[in-house]
């Protein structure tokens, strides 16, 4: 029955892709074949518009989740975070208290695996010691997998403890694709 139900996903992915991307590109072609009489024109500002609509579509979300990162504080930054956790198939996630979390800022579950999220908003890279709170806090939560979501890029001392603790570094890029 699953097979099912992964074709029934792949029907409206194709669905949406349709509708996302080629109604509105045939749309803006009639149009300019419509307004433009002189048919050498036509081809190449077609081109360019479909191309200008489909960057549009992409580049727009992320330019504005970009923006709303820059005006967040701290609690503000772990709620976004969950969001966008949430919509990504993580499953009972929620934040820890604010004092003694033990380097644990959000709790979460994937699969048969439970993820333990370090967040941090800061202007500048962060430090190693980032990296030493989520792994102390997977330990005391009892949990799989220890992540440090960031806002910046890591400093190359916290990936080498990152890469030997085994703790996932998420730096803005892999946060705007979220």
């Amino acid at each position: 029955m699953k097979w099912i139900g992964k074709i029934l996903l792949g029907i409206v992915r194709i669905a949406f892709t349709l509708l996302r991307y080629l109604i509105p590109a045939g749309i803006l072609l009639y149009f300019l074949d419509w307004f433009l009489e002189d048919i050498t024109w036509r081809a190449p500002i077609g081109l360019l518009g479909v191309i200008l609509w489909f960057l549009l579509l992409h580049a727009l979300p992320r330019l504005i989740r970009r923006l709303r990162l820059h005006f967040m504080d701290g609690y503000q930054f772990e709620a976004y975070c969950c969001k966008r956790l949430r919509r990504n198939g993580f499953r009972d996630v929620h934040t820890t208290t604010g004092s003694r979390d033990h380097g644990a800022d959000i709790l979460a579950r994937k699969g048969l695996h439970k993820y333990v999220f370090q967040c941090k908003l800061y202007q500048y890279p962060v430090g190693n010691k980032a990296v030493q709170q989520a792994f102390t806090a997977m330990n005391y939560y009892d949990c799989d997998r220890a992540i440090v979501i960031a806002n910046q890029r890591f400093t190359s001392q916290a990936e080498l403890e990152a890469e030997k603790l085994d703790v996932e570094l998420w730096d803005k890029d892999i946060l705007l694709d979220l």
